[in-house]
């Protein structure tokens, strides 16, 4: 008669958790694993990071018009200007926007549900983006190479150093998917031609990206005590360390932002040709020893100054187009045997055989003694035509998996332009350099 009546109320287990608020873009953005997502985030900032480095390059040029004085800044801004853009077209777009490109699509091509070290690939594009970030802050407030605030070329150091390790750890993180995560039963050699190149390109990359991350800590130490172990008359490490890292945008090395354009090529090709390639192993075979051949930590001018003469440079500035020249007969064959349609990313491939061949025959050119064109202008013609074919395959990339990656189709107009754009913009830069070269304008 004392006992409580029972409880009519939802028993505890029942009661409904609070509801959360519904995850805003930014939160999205900043916290997501998605490779898709993080796909995304590299393409939109190194878009963005790309066109400052363009408007730099710009003002560069004019300055450059005239060798015997500098009209629109002093010596010092103008080294400044320069550096800015040669660093943010190789670091902060065209490597970028590869890795973006792989990270989303890759996955999807070799079957894997999703990239490996999802955590890890969303640290290293913070880390490049911060990285890249500070970087352009450290021109503004005066650092870099020719800049007068030593703090600040200390600043601009440290953050060439982060947007290294950040496309280091991007790339880490593709080989290990291509390598790891592929589909059971997919072999290497199955896998998408695509995926393939951007195994070459991550491996090379690799071990490129941590000579440079070496070259990167030794010039800090460099920055930072005011030394020299060039013997150069320096305010203080930072134009030593520009030297100690230019290495990455002479040739050999700069023709390895050429590796993936021809997966693309060899992708797109095949699929509107309706054609499979016909020896698989040796287009594979060859992107492979083109990877190989662009692996430029050894040329280091800075510690060879006599490299020009050197035999095996001279072996490998030729070698390193005979891959290059199977793969485009790989293509012609692939086009012959099917019926190749003219849509799609189709101009961007050809922009980019056309621009590889430039670069190509550029450092040819300036591996040939009897011309003396070492040091000259050509080799920034070389980089010029490295940088806009990268670029180029980029494009062909980002419009052939648009649908997977943005989930619409990309205008084909717009496509059509910044392909036509791309291939005026590199034989704009490039031609007019290797003509330079052999009227003796220096680099």
């Amino acid at each position: 008669a004392t006992a409580a009546p029972p409880s009519t109320g939802p028993a505890d287990d029942d009661v409904a958790p609070p509801e959360r608020p519904p995850v805003t873009p930014i939160e999205l953005a900043l916290g997501s694993t998605d490779h898709k997502a993080i796909g995304r985030l590299y393409i939109a900032a190194a878009i963005g990071f790309g066109i400052l480095g363009m408007v730099a390059g710009v003002v560069s040029s004019f300055e450059r018009i005239s060798l015997d004085a500098y009209d629109l800044f002093d010596q010092n801004v103008a080294v400044q200007v320069f550096s800015l853009h040669r660093l943010s077209l190789l670091y902060l777009l065209v490597i970028p926007i590869t890795i973006g490109l792989a990270t989303a699509v890759v996955p999807l091509q070799v079957g894997a549900q999703s990239i490996v070290f999802p955590r890890l690939c969303s640290l290293g594009f913070w880390t490049w983006f911060i990285g890249g970030c500070t970087l352009v802050l450290s021109y503004v407030v005066d650092g870099g190479p020719g800049g007068a605030e030593p703090q600040a070329r200390e600043l601009w150091v440290a953050a060439l150093g982060m947007v290294v390790v950040g496309l280091l750890i991007g790339a880490v993180v593709l080989a290990a998917t291509v390598l790891a995560a592929r589909a059971p039963g997919m072999g290497l050699i199955d896998t998408p031609f695509f995926s393939l190149s951007v195994f070459v390109a991550s491996v090379i990359w690799i071990v490129s990206l941590a000579a440079l991350l070496a070259s990167t800590m030794l010039g800090f130490l460099l920055t930072t005590y005011e030394s020299s172990i060039l013997g150069l008359p320096l305010l203080g490490g930072a134009e030593e360390t520009w030297i100690l890292v230019s290495w990455f945008a002479e040739k050999p090395q700069i023709l390895s932002l050429l590796i993936v354009g021809l997966g693309v090529g060899t992708d797109v090709i095949a699929s509107l040709s309706g054609v499979a390639p016909r020896a698989r192993g040796v287009m594979f075979g060859s992107i492979a020893a083109f990877g190989i051949f662009t692996f430029g930590a050894w040329s280091q001018t800075a510690f060879y100054p006599d490299l020009a003469d050197d035999a095996w440079a001279i072996i490998a500035a030729f070698a390193v187009g005979l891959p290059v020249l199977i793969v485009l007969g790989g293509w012609f064959d692939i086009m012959r045997r099917g019926t190749p349609s003219a849509r799609g990313p189709i101009l961007a491939i050809v922009t980019f055989a056309v621009l590889a061949l430039g670069a190509l025959t550029s450092g040819e050119l300036a591996a040939i003694e009897v011309l003396d064109l070492f040091g000259t202008s050509v080799v920034s013609a070389t980089y010029g035509f490295a940088i806009a074919g990268g670029l180029a395959a980029a494009i062909a990339a980002l419009t052939w998996w648009a649908a997977k990656i943005w989930g619409r189709v990309l205008n084909p107009a717009l496509v059509q332009g910044a392909a036509l754009l791309v291939l005026l913009g590199g034989l704009l830069v490039g031609l007019p350099e290797l003509i330079s070269g052999f009227l003796d304008q220096p680099e």
